[in-house]
């Protein structure tokens, strides 16, 4: 759930809305994953629609996708929801908690405001959803990446090479770019243990991560790096 994608089947789960990825931040995460899981299916949902020539951030469009995923989603499923923001929004809490029920793991990215928010922002501040934090390519913690006690894990966020829009290769950063490639990483898993739960994804992933920063869990890099 992005700015939508080139890579994989958009789903127009709304009429009379654009769910074009205009911007390209969505084909380039949704290359990330198949990277990492080339057989994965990917489905994609734009979440910042144009309506009448406007981009258009609300909740309503967020809910709508959660809606339609939590309608297909069964064993395999993995979502990335790659939103940060302000503010609390009680119905797209309850559809990804319903996602979770179901065994979904469901992905976010701790935001790119370089800080330890006082009230995290939303939905990283779950503690049922897998948060992801950026470093480089050696691990190091980078400044733009969010700080606190509800990260998980960590990935390369920044100096990123993948596919863009006009399909070059391009170079991206981003905390949203790390979720991406996490979102790879777990695909590529639940392909070879089809009948592992949320649950037992999450446990799985604190064993085999790459402990960064401080030792043990961080709120810089969460357990560590998934290989």
């Amino acid at each position: 759930l992005d700015s939508g994608s080139t890579i994989g089947t958009t789903i127009q789960y709304s009429e009379n809305i654009d769910c074009t990825d205009y911007g390209g931040h969505g084909t380039f995460c949704a290359g990330q994953i198949r990277d990492f899981c080339p057989k994965a299916e990917i489905l994609s949902y734009c979440i910042t629609p144009v309506v009448d020539g406007q981009t258009v951030y609300d909740a309503q469009y967020i809910n709508l996708a959660l809606k339609d995923v939590l309608g297909r989603a069964e064993s395999g499923y993995i979502v990335l929801l790659n939103v940060y923001g302000d503010g609390f929004v009680e119905e797209t809490h309850d559809l990804i908690m319903a996602l979770i029920d179901k065994g979904v793991p469901v992905i976010v990215p701790s935001g790119n405001e370089g800080k330890d928010p006082q009230g995290i922002g939303f939905p990283s501040c779950m503690d049922e959803v897998i948060c992801v934090g950026a470093t480089d390519a050696q691990g190091e913690y980078q400044f733009f990446s969010n700080f606190h006690g509800r990260v998980d894990f960590c990935d390369v966020g920044r100096d990123v090479r993948g596919i863009q829009l006009d399909g070059t290769i391009g170079t991206w950063h981003g905390t949203c770019i790390a979720a991406a490639r996490l979102t790879g990483k777990c695909a590529a898993i639940l392909y070879d243990n089809p009948n592992m739960t949320e649950q037992d994804l999450f446990d799985y992933l604190k064993t085999i991560a790459v402990d960064l920063n401080d030792a043990g869990h961080d709120p810089y890099t969460g357990w560590g790096m998934i290989p």
